[in-house]
């Protein structure tokens, strides 16, 4: 069913005619603003300055906000930043929303595209692309927030698949030889193989199909080896 004026609205939908009735507002009124439409306006206006102090403001308001648009429009602020806004991003992703993956799961087992993180953060990091693995890889080899790390796999697994950069491969591997109890993060690592295409990564893949007792995390291992040979 198509949405009206007032629901587009109400969830914070503005057009380009809002942005210039709005024009000539204070950008801080508008971004505090209990209606969801002017803080879009707001976002967007105060976005057009680019300037990197806004930054921690953006990610700030993003951690609140429960509105469509309105949160669509502070994703887009946040990727125009580039890799200007990783540092602000990273220590929020796993914790906007509880939206994140869980538990082990049966599913994308017929996709053929990357699947899409669920995370709000790493949808912005994947966007922003290879430019992010610099620090997600001193992240990863830290080996602290395991939260954090999983999400952070997915992104790694679908920037890699989308722009056919495997520089990461080798962190990801030791990442999983010293991983192997943590069956949810095995789960993760399995699904981001896909996005490589080495002996290595078909090795440790065959390994899981004949040795690991979770029927899901094979199917994946299975799922991810004919990836690569689609891919190939």
């Amino acid at each position: 069913m198509k949405s009206n004026k007032e629901q587009l609205q109400s969830r914070g939908f503005v057009t380009d005619d809002d942005l210039l009735v709005y024009n000539t507002l204070n950008e801080s009124q508008l971004i505090e603003s209990k209606e969801p439409q002017k803080r879009t306006i707001g976002i967007k206006l105060l976005s057009k300055y680019n300037k990197e102090e806004y930054i921690p403001l953006f990610c700030k308001l993003l951690e609140k906000e429960n509105k469509l648009y309105t949160k669509i429009a502070l994703c887009d602020a946040l990727i125009e930043y580039k890799e200007k806004s990783v540092p602000f991003l990273l220590p929020l992703v796993g914790t906007i929303g509880n939206n994140q993956h869980k538990k082990i799961e049966i599913i994308d087992l017929d996709k053929k595209s990357y699947p899409l993180p669920r995370d709000i953060i790493a949808r912005i990091l994947i966007r922003i692309g290879p430019k992010v693995f610099p620090e997600i890889k001193e992240i990863i080899k830290l080996n602290k927030n395991h939260n954090q790390i999983t999400e952070l796999i997915d992104v790694v697994g679908h920037i890699s698949w989308n722009f056919n950069d495997t520089s990461l491969e080798n962190i990801l591997i030791e990442f999983y030889n010293k991983n192997k109890e943590h069956e949810f993060m095995v789960w993760k690592i399995i699904r981001a193989f896909q996005s490589f295409n080495s002996q290595k990564v078909i090795d440790i893949l065959e390994n899981t199909i004949k040795t690991n007792k979770n029927d899901v995390i094979v199917a994946e291992a299975k799922r991810s080896i004919k990836r690569i040979k689609e891919r190939k």
